[in-house]
């Protein structure tokens, strides 16, 4: 996907973005918040249809996310066909999206991909489900504390895979040396305190790093919808 206005020989920054649905439902065309990085942004945006649990559980998604990644890095004039520069990826996700962004910019790093940016909207970080916001946010609209666990008993059946592996909950991976980020985290959302926590750890890390809170706002509502909604 590109924006319409910009001429079609013109190289730009390449997206790879991944949906949400807790590793469980969604498809790659879902979500308002690619269609308005193409209304704000000039980039080329890849929205990858990565597998999804239960038929196929972790470490399906993330070895998807991976692969795709790998090869537009490694591929340069595949990513010229549609337009974008494989020297310029952005990763990008909302909610089991967001772990999906947030795991591939950690095997960037580890595997010397330079990713330019990494940006976690709502993300699902964490296997556990011990934080505050977990508990005052058990029956929020979109997405119920009792949703999440369901998503994530569905995605990792066996909970040992889980439990010390960045791949399947980036929160727990090393977060030195990462790429730029931007992490945007919703009032009303279980998954509110791993996303901030997570923020917290980037900057202590000295990686550059955006934090927005976005108060009053309930999971599944971006700053990019919020912006859209009030055009």
């Amino acid at each position: 996907m590109r924006p319409k206005v910009v001429p079609k020989d013109e190289v730009l920054p390449l997206v790879l973005w991944f949906h949400g649905g807790g590793m469980v439902v969604g498809k790659a065309i879902d979500g308002m918040i690619p269609m308005n990085m193409l209304h704000h942004m000039n980039v080329t945006i890849v929205s990858v249809n990565y597998r999804l649990a239960p038929e196929h559980p972790f470490p399906a998604a993330y070895h998807d996310a991976l692969s795709v990644m790998k090869y537009f890095a490694t591929n340069p004039e595949a990513a010229r066909i549609i337009g974008a520069d494989a020297s310029s990826i952005v990763v990008a996700g909302e909610s089991a999206g967001g772990n999906l962004a947030a795991g591939t910019a950690q095997a960037a790093r580890d595997l010397g991909i330079p990713i330019k940016f990494q940006a976690l909207f709502i993300p699902m970080l964490r296997h556990e489900s011990d934080t505050h916001s977990y508990v005052e946010n058990a029956n929020c609209p979109i997405l119920s504390a009792k949703t999440t666990r369901w998503f994530w008993d569905k995605y990792v059946p066996d909970p040992t895979q889980c439990r010390n592996s960045s791949k399947c909950q980036p929160f727990v991976g090393d977060v030195n040396d990462l790429a730029p980020a931007l992490v945007y985290t919703a009032s009303c959302d279980p998954f509110r305190d791993e996303g901030f926590q997570y923020a917290q750890r980037l900057k202590r890390a000295n990686v550059s790093t955006e934090y927005i809170a976005a108060h009053g706002s309930h999971f599944g509502v971006t700053m990019f919808e919020q912006h859209h909604l009030s055009d």
